[in-house]
Parts: C-alpha cells; sequence; structure tokens
C-alpha cells in the first residue's frame, strides 16, 4: 500500500460529513445513500483461478507402510496431488490395499503418523514436503456382524396365552415390598386387565 493511496482515502473520508447513527437501522436508509464514499484503486495483478492450480499442481510420491499385524503393509502411492487430504488419501489406501478393503477396514480406523506426530484428516499432502513416508496404525473395525443375524435369526420365543395364578402371586408379593399390600393389589389388577 502507498502512502500516496492513504494520504488520498483519508482525505476523502474527511470530506464527507459524519451521517447520525440512527439513520443506518433499516434497509429503506441504504437507498437514501447517494454514495459508498471514495473508490478504491483496481487491482493490477489477477486473481488465482482454478484450472491454473491444476496445471501447475505438483504431485508427491507417498510411501505407506503399517507397523502393526494383522495389516502389514508397505505400498507407494505415486504421483499423488498436493492438494489432495490426508482424509482422502486414507481412502485411497484403502482402496489400493486388497486386505484392508476385504476386513471392512474405513478412513477412521486408520491413523497416519509422521515421526511420532498423528497427521489430521484436514492436513494436505502438498503440506508434508517432496518426499513423504507416512506410518500407518490400524485399529480394528468394531462393527456388529450382520449377515450373521440375518442367516442364523434366533428363535423367537412363544407368548404365553395366560399367566397363570402363582406368576401373579409373585408379581403381587414383588410390589407389596415396595407399594405396600393394598397399592399392589390395585397394580396387579390394572396389569391383569392389560395383559394378554
Amino acid at each position: 500500500m502507498s502512502l500516496d493511496f492513504v494520504n488520498t482515502y483519508s482525505q476523502l473520508i474527511n470530506l464527507s460529513a459524519d451521517a447520525d447513527p440512527s439513520t443506518f437501522y433499516s434497509t429503506e436508509d441504504y437507498r437514501k445513500l447517494q454514495t459508498l464514499g471514495p473508490s478504491l484503486p483496481t487491482l493490477s495483478y489477477p486473481f488465482p483461478s482454478a484450472e491454473a492450480n491444476l496445471v501447475g499442481e505438483s504431485t508427491i510420491d507417498v510411501k505407506l507402510k503399517s507397523i502393526r499385524p494383522p495389516f502389514k503393509f508397505t505400498t507407494e502411492l505415486k504421483a499423488i496431488p498436493g492438494s489432495l487430504s490426508i482424509y482422502k488419501l486414507k481412502n485411497q489406501l484403502i482402496d489400493e490395499v486388497v486386505s484392508l478393503k476385504e476386513a471392512g477396514i474405513c478412513a477412521s480406523n486408520l491413523k497416519f503418523m509422521i515421526k511420532s506426530k498423528i497427521l489430521t484428516d484436514t492436513t494436505t499432502i502438498g503440506l508434508l514436503g517432496d518426499e513423504v513416508s507416512i506410518t500407518v496404525m490400524i485399529t480394528q473395525p468394531s462393527h456388529n456382524d450382520t449377515s450373521k443375524l440375518l442367516s442364523d435369526p434366533e428363535p423367537e420365543l412363544e407368548a404365553p396365552k395366560s399367566i397363570s395364578k402363582g406368576a401373579w402371586d409373585k408379581i403381587e408379593s414383588v410390589l407389596s415390598a415396595d407399594l405396600g399390600p393394598e397399592a399392589a393389589k390395585i397394580a396387579v389388577s390394572k396389569f391383569k386387565q392389560v395383559s394378554i
């Protein structure tokens, strides 16, 4: 920013009188404004575009090595764009290593580390340097095997058609310990009305 610009800007600001703040509390008042103040100079350099970034983007070779069984592997992913996030790299690794994909490993089961420092999912590869060597820690996925439950369902217990007098007596004795004998009799009679 040049000194001439600052001087010109401060002179133009001082030319306009201060407006009463109460006049700027509604959008209707904004329509009455005749000027928005001094205009700023046009920037002389172009803004970066998405196409320009793709053309000149650097690529990085990433070496990945796991440290614990049962998923021991060493692989190298070549020509990874520098703008790729760690999260997307995790998904790319899962697609590359067949044993991870078959075991149902997802990105949340992977931890990427460089020199014992865990990398966050939002970190981009380009921030890590030209040659990257990442240590991978894998946690076993904790999911319920729904396919087993669907193929071998548990037998359903058949509800009894009637409840025996002995069962009602046990229920009443348990309730009478908490509620008292009279309240327990009332509760059991209500249960009998709703039961099967």
